[in-house]
């Protein structure tokens, strides 16, 4: 059974303004593929969004999960390197939140 949370009107603010229209993906543009792994709040599939990305879904309970959830996607803004999986975006759109980042690339050696 899916539980709404009612956030509070200021955190919702806060959200919005650090998920930039720049970095906001709509929940609905996302195709879920496989599932790599689960938890009790969250989820990380293969899917698609202009092409293959890995989208890391969560189910915050209630402001403080909110607000961690908001420091992750802060720090993940600020790294560009090409040993760190790229952040392409976040989801914002409670209760469905997750965050979207290129897949692990593999190299192989022959």
């Amino acid at each position: 059974m899916l539980c709404l949370i009612p956030y509070h009107t200021i955190l919702l603010c806060l959200i919005l303004q650090f998920v930039t229209t720049r970095f906001r993906i709509k929940h609905s543009e996302l195709e879920f593929g496989q599932v790599i792994k689960t938890g009790p709040q969250s989820s990380i599939h293969q899917g698609r969004w202009h092409g293959e990305v890995v989208i890391h879904s969560c189910a915050p309970r209630d402001d403080e999960e909110v607000q961690s959830w908001l420091a992750d996607v802060r720090a993940l803004t600020h790294i560009r390197h090409e040993n760190v999986v790229l952040y392409m975006g976040a989801c914002v759109e409670p209760p469905k939140f997750a965050i979207i980042t290129s897949p692990i690339k593999v190299n192989k050696k022959i």
